[in-house]
């Protein structure tokens, strides 16, 4: 699964929903979270 995340503000509510998707595949299935943004950004 593939999908633009940070391509536009999240609220509190998105961040909880990954936070559930995380939580939901603990353990269960990898899932690899990538990122563009430098370290020191």
């Amino acid at each position: 699964m593939t999908d633009e995340i940070g391509y536009l503000p999240n609220d509190k509510e998105d961040a909880t929903l990954i936070c559930q998707l995380i939580d939901l595949r603990y353990e269960k299935k990898s899932t690899i979270l990538t990122t563009k943004i430098s370290f020191k950004e």
